[in-house]
């Protein structure tokens, strides 16, 4: 038994019939020539989640006998539209996380940044510091070498 190509065209679309909606339930194919039509059990790589077409159906029409409604070619572009739509979502998420990305490294560098501004001011203020301390205590010597040398030639006179 071979598995229908879901890449085909129409492929998950419901039969054109007047059933009821349950025989739209599982999407459907057309049996290849020369083979017998399906017996009515699901087949075992039937899809669990709804296809894309279901999706689309449910969100736009309140059935399938509006999109139904529609010529195929109108189908089929609503469903390009979604492709695209969704071709675009896609590429602003993937966009927008590039973008937070390179958010988190600005962020990151400009912490770097900001702590290397506190350690260039945390050594800026200790070579103040210093400077003043060896300030003072270069004057304080001076100031003593002052008084000796004053006092030595005031002796001299």
């Amino acid at each position: 038994m071979s598995t229908p190509n879901r890449s085909l065209p129409g492929w998950g679309e419901p039969q054109r019939s007047s059933h009821s909606s349950a025989s739209r339930i599982a999407p459907q194919s057309a049996p290849p020539s020369g083979s017998s039509q399906q017996s009515d059990r699901a087949p075992t790589d039937a899809p669990l989640r709804r296809t894309e077409q279901e999706i689309i159906r449910s969100l736009l029409f309140t059935d399938d006998e509006q999109f139904e409604a529609l010529s195929p070619e109108t189908q089929q572009k609503v469903l390009d539209m979604f492709a695209s739509l969704s071709l675009f979502q896609q590429m602003q998420d993937s966009l927008e996380g590039q973008r937070r990305a390179k958010q988190a490294e600005a962020t990151a560098k400009q912490a770097e940044a900001d702590w290397l501004a506190g350690a260039i001011h945390v050594c800026e203020e200790a070579k103040r510091q210093a400077e003043e301390e060896g300030i003072e205590f270069l004057h304080s010597v001076s100031l003593i070498d002052d008084d000796v040398y004053l006092s030595t030639r005031r002796d001299n006179y």
